[in-house]
């Protein structure tokens, strides 16, 4: 039986699930996340980053539950692996010999990404310099909807 495609979620893809925009409905209906037994992963970064979110941009209970709901289906990648850490070590020390800015939680996630070998999905182009050489991604256009998914 052949093991379906690994895919890790960027923070802003949460957010656009739970705020039920184009973006998240678009995602959804192309990889139908909750719809299958097989689950996305997320960064231990990523959680943080998203409940930080919410809290900061003072989200009700009810969209909060369904945050929380969210993160009960994905499967949460701690970043404390010798691998991870090499990782992160390698992908910062690139992008600072090559002039490119990513945060340290972006970063992570890349490092997450790269050692599992998944696709990482996003809504933003911070990850764009490492694609498609150091990390595999998806970009979904924020605004439309529109899923590039290029090998």
């Amino acid at each position: 039986m052949a093991q379906a495609p690994a895919y890790v979620l960027d923070t802003n893809v949460l957010i656009h699930y739970a705020r039920a925009s184009i973006a998240g409905k678009a995602i959804e209906a192309k990889y139908q996340f909750q719809a299958t037994a097989f689950k996305p992963f997320v960064c231990i970064v990523t959680v943080g980053e998203v409940l930080a979110f919410a809290q900061y941009r003072k989200w009700g209970d009810q969209r909060v539950k369904e945050l929380k709901k969210l993160l009960e289906n994905v499967v949460r990648l701690n970043i404390d692996a010798p691998e991870i850490l090499q990782a992160y070590a390698d992908l910062h020390t690139h992008c600072v010999t090559n002039g490119f800015k990513l945060s340290d939680n972006d970063l992570w996630i890349a490092a997450t990404t790269q050692v599992t070998g998944a696709c990482l999905i996003t809504t933003d182009r911070d990850f764009d310099c490492l694609f498609p050489i150091l990390i595999r991604r998806v970009f979904v256009d924020p605004k439309t909807g529109q899923i590039e998914d290029k090998p």
